[in-house]
């Protein structure tokens, strides 16, 4: 985990970002480059893992908003779940478990008018009800928030303060997920989702960047700023070469994400074994 504060201030150097505007283009940008970045790679600061449930229905179950990508389905019972497409279900002879993304919600569940929150803290103000669980956003922050209740998130909010703004609740392009028993029925039970999420916008120095090293998403960040289009060809090329030499670097010193080892049978459930005399 490395100080957001000491990248900031170097970049702030090499973009020439010197009055408070300036500097405010280039955090922008450094968050949108964190973004990208993360939605390339499991990253390992930013994996998570949940219990889900399934009920053996067409609807699925809902996936949290700030879910980036899957690492993993998988249970005890019944092994690893196998990624699919859901057009692919059905087709051909498939004996695994398996899931796949079933729907994308086009619009959020609750568009609040005027929602409260300040820098620092976990309090918000002006939700209408209870939605524990679910996922908000606010206009005009990049952050994707868990509700821990009504009046409070589940993580310190970092963002500029929100006074009397938009916000929304279980924002649109949440998606779904459904799983699937070897025969080709819906899947019921529960299973482990090993995943990974959005970064939390960086906009403070005591914050951390959750990534291995700092110099792929720097180099990404310059390049975003100056406009490839605008500089010299020699030095847009070694700016590309230069920042995937730190990608790669960066990669290496990742930790891969560990698949549960569950041995399963030819069924594709997991195996079970008899006891030894």
């Amino acid at each position: 985990m490395i100080p957001a504060g000491q990248v900031l201030e170097q970049l702030y150097e090499d973009c020439d970002a010197s009055d408070d505007d300036a500097k405010a283009k280039v955090r922008r940008r450094f968050n949108l480059c964190l973004r990208d970045i993360a939605a390339q790679v499991s990253w390992q600061e930013l994996r998570r893992s949940r219990t889900i449930t399934f009920t053996g229905s067409s609807a699925g179950v809902l996936l949290p908003a700030n879910l980036l990508g899957i690492d993993g389905v998988y249970n005890s019972s019944n092994g690893v779940f196998s990624p699919r497409e859901v057009v692919d279900i059905g087709r051909g002879r498939d004996i695994a478990y398996r899931y796949a993304i079933s729907g994308v919600t086009s619009s959020p569940l609750l568009y609040v008018e005027q929602v409260s929150i300040q820098k620092g803290s976990t309090n918000v103000t002006g939700i209408p009800s209870d939605y524990t669980g679910e996922f908000i956003v606010f206009a005009g922050r990049g952050g994707v928030y868990e509700l821990a209740s009504q009046t409070a998130l589940a993580q310190t909010f970092m963002e500029e303060t929100v006074s009397n703004q938009p916000a929304w609740i279980r924002p649109s392009g949440t998606r779904y997920i459904n799983a699937w028993n070897p025969d080709g029925t819906y899947f019921t039970g529960s299973v482990t989702l090993d995943y990974w999420i959005y970064p939390t916008p960086i906009t403070d120095p005591t914050q951390t960047i959750p990534l291995p090293t700092s110099d792929a998403l720097a180099l990404f960040t310059i390049m975003r700023h100056v406009s490839m289009k605008n500089i010299d060809e020699r030095r847009a090329d070694r700016l590309r070469r230069d920042y995937d030499v730190a990608f790669a670097k960066m990669s290496d010193m990742n930790p891969l994400y560990a698949s549960p080892n569950i041995p399963v049978g030819m069924n594709g459930a997991a195996a079970t074994f008899a006891s030894q005399p």
